[in-house]
């Protein structure tokens, strides 16, 4: 029998798919306010709070805007048609994915070498609990596996760093991947570059194994897009004259 999160998920992910045929039908341009949300959920036959989740879903995908006062306006207008809503879904989420594992590779490198600096004894155990919580993974999504990046960045003492990287980590978690031996040995390694204060192999543990976890995802374009941009600045860096 379905969860009431997973039934909850199913009507939203078919409003999503409603929403996103609504949209590329022809009605709506870029710019254009959409009908409230009373109207939506008439229209749809489903309630309101269906009508809430299914807009957040598409704001965060770039689709609308909300405007506070205003409403919800149009900021991209799709083309093209899915087989069903849960494929749609599964695209949009793809789509967010991709654009979050970029932000993900660009700030929590940096998470774990600034924690390699600023870690306490009492966030180095927390951090070793998660660890050893992913120790003979069976394979199924582990709490411990989200609760180290997430207890990485807390060990910054950066309020900014954990807002922004908490929710980035949460969605992921809820793209429920899969634990292995192999986040077990990667978690490992970088609580040890972290509890030994070697904030640059901390670093680069973490970008590997973020770029591992995007590869889980079939996420390679964005690895390559993001390894295209390293070179470059790396030239660029290269060619930089030295004050």
């Amino acid at each position: 029998m379905p969860s009431k999160a997973s039934a909850r998920r199913s009507i939203t992910a078919e409003v999503v798919n409603k929403l996103y045929e609504t949209l590329s039908g022809g009605n709506f341009k870029v710019g254009d306010r959409l009908p409230s949300e009373f109207e939506l959920a008439e229209q749809f036959g489903v309630g309101r709070s269906a009508i809430r989740e299914a807009v957040r879903e598409l704001v965060a995908f770039g689709v609308l805007e909300l405007r506070r006062g205003t409403g919800t306006f149009v900021t991209a207008v799709p083309n093209g048609r899915v087989g069903s809503h849960e494929d749609l879904y599964e695209q949009l989420r793809k789509m967010a994915a991709q654009d979050l594992l970029e932000l993900r590779l660009l700030i929590e490198p940096e998470v774990a070498a600034i924690a390699a600096k600023r870690a306490t004894a009492e966030e180095l155990l927390k951090l070793r609990a998660d660890v050893e919580g992913l120790a003979g993974s069976d394979g199924s999504p582990a709490p411990e596996d989200i609760g180290f990046h997430l207890h990485l960045v807390a060990a910054t003492h950066s309020r900014s760093l954990q807002r922004i990287t908490s929710w980035i980590v949460e969605f992921f978690d809820e793209s429920g991947v899969d634990t292995s031996q192999d986040d077990y040995n990667d978690h490992s390694a970088i609580l040890d570059a972290v509890a030994s204060r070697q904030p640059e192999l901390a670093r680069e543990l973490m970008r590997q194994h973020l770029r591992e976890v995007g590869r889980k995802l079939n996420l390679e374009d964005t690895l390559n897009q993001v390894t295209e941009t390293k070179v470059v600045e790396a030239a660029l860096s290269r060619r930089r004259p030295t004050s």
